[in-house]
């Protein structure tokens, strides 16, 4: 079996195995080809008791939008703060915009909150249509995300 084999097999999954197999060597196609294949690629680090979850790709209808949703509730049983950091997704749908609502009703459903940083000029457009950057607070940059949880926390006295 050919170092690129496995990539057929794996198309309906999201990035996490490819990015995982890709880091290891495995593959021998380009990360930007490898993401075309599979959407979106997801990358969880933690920052001033902050979880980011820094997105790559496309956020539409599918395993991408499945996948989102199910980091950030698994991300949401440890953290009430999550800064979701969208610079590299390029394009969103439908089932994208569904997804981060879902983000959002689960965040609220744990007493927790979600920021979005660095929107991507096409998903703000898409965001702004629908409507739904009324609903989340988007901040320009990830540190300004991150800091603005900090500035919300209660200082002790």
């Amino acid at each position: 079996m050919s170092r690129t084999e496995p990539i057929t097999s794996l198309t309906k999954q999201v990035g996490r195995t490819i990015m995982a197999n890709v880091s290891r060597g495995h593959f021998a196609l380009p990360v930007s080809q490898l993401l075309s294949l599979v959407g979106l690629a997801l990358e969880i680090v933690s920052c001033e008791n902050v979880s980011v979850l820094r997105c790559r790709g496309r956020l539409t209808y599918g395993s991408e939008t499945n996948e989102l949703v199910r980091t950030a509730r698994q991300v949401l049983e440890t953290t009430k703060e999550i800064v979701l950091q969208m610079a590299e997704v390029t394009q969103i749908d439908s089932g994208g915009v569904g997804a981060l609502g879902s983000v959002l009703i689960s965040a609220r459903n744990r007493d927790a909150e979600v920021k979005l940083a660095t929107l991507h000029p096409r998903v703000a457009e898409v965001l702004r249509i629908t409507g739904l950057e009324l609903l989340f607070d988007i901040r320009t940059s990830e540190s300004e995300a991150i800091a603005a949880f900090s500035s919300q926390r209660p200082q002790p006295r």
